[in-house]
């Protein structure tokens, strides 16, 4: 079967996913209504199929490299090196192919493939507003400029359709519209308008990357999927969604419109804090919220996100997925 590599966070058969961890539970969903299972990871030892796809995602990860600029980061994982973690398994499956035919067979199963690319929350929940000097302009650039690099990377190793998802609004999920930064400029919702214009600016400029690279290189479809206004709207629209809690954590501690604490995580163990023994804590029904700890979906919520990719009406420009899927599964590719 051949491969579709998707990244927010990459996958094989018909997919690949390279990414960041805004969106854990997004890629599944597609993968599953499309009757493959979840996609195991690159660095999975044992147990491992990627009969379907490869996940390349790593948890913490940006899109520029901030271990080499030398700013802190939660994963040295960035984006461009996700991508070379692809390029050195692609050079595997080459090996492995017994002539020139087979090795041409696998280039085109690689080509046909679909590649979504979820990135760079990561670099503005850690890296904005951290300073009263913050350039959001400059930052931004530096983003979108390491964006490009990756996508053009891809696009030299073989891919030509790419599904790239925008920013989500941040400003309204738990972290950001709780820590210290930007307090008191909110719209009537509780989000931070100053993390929204970033956010806007960067989606702009991601269409604006598209446009270029289509330019560029027409033999490729470039495709945003706008993650940004399903959420946006739930967050306005929670009873629409099944929605009762849409800015509290599910998992998290301090209670309030957010339920969270920096310095309590999800999954963590707990710590005395002002002499009270705090511990995040599940709460008793998920489906009731958007979001899951700091910024991440809930599973019952990503559903309504897969459901963009899939019924294509999320996607710019609109691909049918299903249709793409199984015009790849009938050319063939690898079994695993």
């Amino acid at each position: 079967m051949d491969y579709i590599y998707i990244n927010m966070h990459a996958s094989t058969q018909n997919s690949v996913h390279f990414s960041t961890t805004v969106l854990i539970g997004i890629h599944g969903l597609p993968a599953q209504e499309l009757g493959i299972g979840m996609l195991s990871p690159y660095f999975q030892a044992f147990g491992s199929n990627f009969t379907y796809g490869v996940n390349f995602a790593s948890s913490g990860s940006t899109a520029r490299n901030v271990t080499a600029s030398g700013e802190s980061g939660d994963s040295p994982y960035s984006l461009l090196v996700q991508i070379d973690q692809f390029r050195h398994y692609q050079k595997l499956v080459f090996s492995q192919q017994r002539s020139v035919s087979e090795q041409q067979h696998m280039r085109e199963h690689f080509s046909n493939s679909i590649y979504l690319i979820e990135t760079a929350h990561n670099d503005y929940v850690s890296g904005a507003f951290k300073s009263e000097d913050f350039d959001g302009v400059s930052f931004t650039e530096s983003v979108i400029a390491a964006v490009r690099d990756s996508l053009q990377a891809l696009y030299y190793s073989g891919a030509r359709t790419f599904l790239v998802m925008n920013l989500t609004p941040l400003g309204c999920n738990p972290s950001t519209a709780t820590n210290k930064y930007r307090t008191e400029n909110r719209d009537k919702y509780g989000c931070k308008l100053d993390y929204l214009e970033l956010v806007n600016s960067h989606n702009r400029q991601l269409i604006e990357l598209q446009n270029d690279l289509s330019i560029k290189y027409p033999a490729a479809e470039w495709v945003i999927f706008d993650a940004y206004t399903i959420m946006l709207d739930a967050y306005h629209n929670p009873s629409k969604y099944g929605v009762k809690y849409p800015f509290r954590a599910c998992c998290g501690y301090g209670g309030g419109k957010y339920n969270y604490n920096s310095e309590v995580s999800c999954g963590k163990a707990g710590k005395v804090i002002n002499g009270t023994f705090a511990v995040a804590k599940r709460c008793s029904d998920p489906s009731l919220h958007i979001i899951w700890d700091t910024l991440h979906p809930v599973e019952s919520f990503c559903y309504y996100l897969a459901r963009g990719i899939l019924d294509g009406t999320h996607l710019s420009p609109s691909i049918n997925i299903k249709e793409r899927f199984n015009y790849i599964s009938k050319a063939g590719g690898i079994t695993e």
